[in-house]
């Protein structure tokens, strides 16, 4: 039995159906969620969801075993080491390892007899084992790119929620 206890912007509960039905529909990926959830409920398939926070760390897999996710989106979205205002707001974590074991579990529970009984709602799954604050994470970013000789400098540029924006839409 799968335990489910992850609270995501401190509203949306993977233990609460009422919770994953009333995410907003503005939400990335949520045409395709909903595209799932209707194809369950006309029982066309099972569908179950697993929504990854930000994946890092080494795979074990025998193919792209680096999680290079953070770092590409990070500088391929502002193209230099940002953090926005303080840094204090907080990235959901997962290792990628642990998100595969994670993805195995939801697989058992799936063919087991006990979740013939899971409603729509209750197949969807927030995978995430940490959090790390903003201006942490452009830092660590920043100096490892920096000592692979990827960028001049460690520094991180100080920006407002404005300027992120102006830079990129999804930044802040």
């Amino acid at each position: 039995m799968l335990k489910r206890v992850l609270t995501i912007d401190g509203l949306n509960q993977d233990a609460s159906e009422a919770a994953i039905r009333d995410i907003p529909s503005t939400r990335f990926h949520r045409n395709t969620e909903l595209l799932v959830f209707g194809a369950d409920a006309a029982g066309t398939l099972s569908g179950y969801i697993l929504c990854p926070a930000s994946v890092f760390g080494r795979g074990s897999g025998p193919v792209r075993r680096d999680s290079t996710l953070l770092a590409s989106l990070y500088i391929g979205t502002f193209g230099q080491g940002i953090q926005i205002g303080e840094g204090t707001s907080l990235f959901s974590t997962v290792h990628v390892i642990d998100l595969a074991d994670l993805a195995l579990l939801i697989l058992q529970h799936a063919l087991s007899p006990s979740s013939e009984s899971d409603g729509t709602y209750a197949k969807y799954y927030f995978g995430a084992t940490g959090e790390v604050e903003q201006k942490a994470l452009a830092r660590s970013i920043v100096k490892a790119l920096h000592t692979l000789g990827k960028r001049e400098t460690d520094e991180v540029r100080i920006v407002s929620a404005t300027e992120a924006r102006e830079i990129h839409p999804w930044a802040a």
